[in-house]
């Protein structure tokens, strides 16, 4: 008898969990739902859309193409809405791509919106290179936040590696070139 009710508590007990359970999941599933309907409120196109990281945009001048041994100075401006802080430019490129200045750009946040920056841009030899700029904004509290920012410098006459391979460049939405690479997907059951 002391056998059977604890097999029928314990019956009872599981079909309050597989319930509350149940119960929890629905409205999981419903609150994932309401937060996705917020999300895409706040965000009605995909131009307003800023990765985790440093609160930061970058824009600049240069239209991507150099001739060999030719020297250009690109305008760079950073905009950000930070009240107090520090903010830091560091560059790097890939070998064969010369820029100036070397050092490290830093800026008081407090002290406006927008950060302009030139930098001089010089390859000997045609082909595609990158700069990439690292940002940390230095918070008050001691916190960092950072974000990457890549631009792309082909030097030559067609230095895109994709047009020296003869295949044509497709357009995005805004009539930007787009470089199509292979691909193959893997399905697995």
């Amino acid at each position: 008898m002391k056998i059977l009710k604890v097999q029928l508590a314990c019956g009872l007990m599981l079909a309050f969990i597989v319930g509350c359970s149940q119960e929890n999941t629905s409205e999981a599933v419903l609150n994932t739902d309401n937060a996705k309907a917020r999300i895409a409120a706040d965000l009605p196109n995909s131009s307003d859309y800023q990765k985790p990281g440093a609160s930061v945009r970058f824009s600049h001048n240069f239209d991507g193409r150099l001739e060999p041994n030719q020297s250009q100075t690109v305008s760079m401006v950073f905009t950000e809405a930070y009240d107090a802080g520090s903010l830091s430019l560091s560059f790097t490129a890939d070998e064969g791509l010369e820029y100036s200045p070397l050092q490290t750009q830093l800026f008081a946040l407090q002290s406006a919106s927008e950060h302009s920056v030139d930098i001089s841009l010089s390859a000997q030899n045609s082909g595609r290179y990158y700069l990439r700029i690292f940002v940390e904004v230095m918070l008050p509290e001691g916190r960092s936040e950072r974000r990457v920012f890549g631009l792309a410098v082909d030097v030559g006459n067609g230095a895109g590696k994709s047009e020296e391979a003869g295949e044509s460049m497709a357009k995005d939405f805004r009539g930007e070139e787009l470089i199509l690479l292979p691909a193959k997907e893997n399905h697995k059951e």
